[in-house]
């Protein structure tokens, strides 16, 4: 096992659990390269954004999910390795701020509410009053982390059964 698959498992893992979270399902999770592209992905199941952004509560909810998820990579990476990876997430930071950008007006209203969404993303994975305590969806993300380190890809069903086996609630 090398560096940096186990660094794109604990990304794609990280997303996967925000999905299970967050009660976004997801086709499949993967650590299988995609020529240049990017490392690993996580496939989505019929959630989209469009660009045509309202202000209803709807849209704004779905946006905080979606963001959420895309940030759960880099952090469960960063939680993993204690280093940021700013490369291996661009495009997932990318999509962040698009979503912001469409949402907000404002500069400073976009950069404080993403300030909000990493703090919201950071909390699913640590224990603000314990400091090296693991919280149930980072002991998830390890445990998922390690099972795509030997399948290299895994369907949404073969998570949650994975999850299942070792965890009262999922």
């Amino acid at each position: 096992m090398d560096k940096k698959n186990n660094r794109v498992a604990f990304h794609e893992a990280g997303h996967a659990i925000a999905c299970i979270m967050l009660n976004v399902r997801f086709k499949e999770v993967s650590i299988i390269p995609e020529e240049e592209k990017s490392l690993g992905h996580i496939l989505l199941s019929n959630f989209k954004l469009h660009s045509d952004y309202d202000d209803s509560d709807k849209t704004r909810l779905k946006a905080e999910k979606f963001i959420m998820i895309s940030l759960s990579g880099a952090i469960a990476e960063r939680k993993f390795t204690k280093k940021t990876n700013n490369i291996g997430a661009y495009d997932d930071y990318k999509k962040c701020m698009d979503i912001a950008g469409n949402l907000f007006n404002s500069i400073n209203v976009m950069i404080c509410f993403m300030n909000f969404m990493l703090a919201q993303t950071n909390s699913l994975f640590t224990c603000e009053d314990e400091k090296n305590a693991d919280t149930e969806a980072w002991l998830k993300v390890k445990l998922l982390a390690k099972e795509l380190i030997n399948s290299k890809i895994l369907k949404y069903r073969d998570v949650i059964s994975l999850l299942e086996n070792k965890f009262t609630y999922v």
